[in-house]
């Protein structure tokens, strides 16, 4: 069997690599300037190169990004990428843009291209983990997850977790909350919480019952609880 030192890769993924650090991200850009080589842009119409972006541009980093939070220094180096090819430049010459790649990136609906963007997907891919915590609760990873963070238990959200004693991955998980707070507010709005016996869901904190936390709607009440 062979041995290696970390940081090394494991099924795809950098393990024990600071995933804060831009060459840790490399790999993900030098494989979009390759795929880019092996075709002929000239050849390619702006329908070809906006389809090509959409469907293998934008899909290559999935894997990645459903784990690591990208820096924006390489959100903004994949970004310069993509539009330089779409309008008819090679990733390695910069190209004058005939629409800003803000309203290249709006939806149809907007007046954009519908094109994704880079940073809304990581935080997308990285905010399902906040669901698969709520849902999976025999799951491997999760044990694992609340055995090295006993505070947050089989609660059905895994965020009061202290940033000071996180890891480098699970930590980028949680801050998404912090940097995206409508994404954070569409997560809550669209969980459905029932109360069992108490261990998940706790009667007073939690949104169980309309809007508001039975702690926010009658604060009287849960001083006296207390007590």
């Amino acid at each position: 069997c062979k041995y290696q030192k970390l940081p090394f890769l494991y099924l795809g993924l950098p393990l024990e690599a600071n995933p804060r650090l831009k060459k840790t991200c490399q790999p993900i850009l030098d494989k979009c300037k390759a795929r880019l080589a092996s075709w002929k842009w000239k050849l390619l119409s702006f329908g070809g190169r906006l389809m090509l972006i959409k469907s293998v541009l934008s899909n290559l980093p999935t894997y990645y990004l459903s784990l690591f939070k990208l820096p924006s220094s390489v959100a903004k180096a994949f970004d310069k990428i993509r539009a330089n090819f779409l309008w008819g430049g090679s990733n390695l010459k910069k190209k004058v843009l005939l629409v800003s790649w803000t309203e290249a990136t709006k939806s149809k609906a907007s007046g954009g291209l519908g094109i994704r963007r880079i940073q809304e997907v990581n935080d997308c891919l990285l905010a399902k983990w906040w669901w698969r915590f709520g849902v999976e609760d025999n799951s491997l990873w999760k044990k694992v997850i609340c055995s090295r963070y006993p505070p947050i238990g089989g609660r059905w959200y895994p965020f009061s977790v202290d940033f000071g004693i996180c890891s480098k991955m699970w930590c980028a998980i949680l801050k998404v909350s912090h940097s995206n707070s409508q994404l954070f507010n569409i997560f809550l709005n669209n969980s459905k919480l029932i109360v069992g016996n108490g261990d998940k869901i706790h009667f007073w904190t939690d949104t169980w019952v309309g809007n508001l936390s039975f702690k926010s709607a009658f604060p009287r009440l849960f001083s006296l609880s207390i007590e």
